[in-house]
């Protein structure tokens, strides 16, 4: 697990450099102890399944990076669309329940969307444009 340890300090370092903050601040973060955290950069010891999860997303590279089984840090798209499609599924199917008609449940889901990234809405869609 050299290279588990090795990308966790790389990565450690790399976020302590550019947020001014320390290991303990990351540890906090990631719902670990300081001394839990200090121990996986340097014993490299693979941590479970969820202490694996959070670090990956904390870091935004992929679970395949940190473990060393790919060069590619960022998640691969086929997970990220699987877990946007996985959404809009679920979101279809709560509106489908309420009675709500395709188009305004796209626009909605396109308004809060957008609205949780900072951005304006685009205008709404009409039922012409489908």
């Amino acid at each position: 697990m050299e290279l588990f340890r090795n990308r966790l300090k790389n990565l450690s370092d790399e976020k302590c450099k550019e947020e001014k903050i320390n290991q303990k601040d990351i540890a906090l973060k990631l719902s670990m102890s300081p001394q839990a955290y200090s121990y996986l950069i340097k014993k490299g010891q693979r941590p479970g399944a969820k202490t694996l999860d959070n670090i990956s997303r904390y870091f935004n590279v992929s679970k395949d990076y940190l473990l060393g089984k790919s060069n590619i840090k960022v998640p691969e798209a086929p997970e990220v669309e699987r877990i946007g499609i996985e959404a809009l599924k679920s979101h279809l199917d709560k509106c489908a329940a309420m009675g709500t008609d395709l188009v305004t449940t796209l626009n909605r889901l396109l308004g809060n969307t957008l609205k949780g990234l900072n951005e304006e809405p685009p205008r709404k869609l009409m039922s012409s444009d489908m």
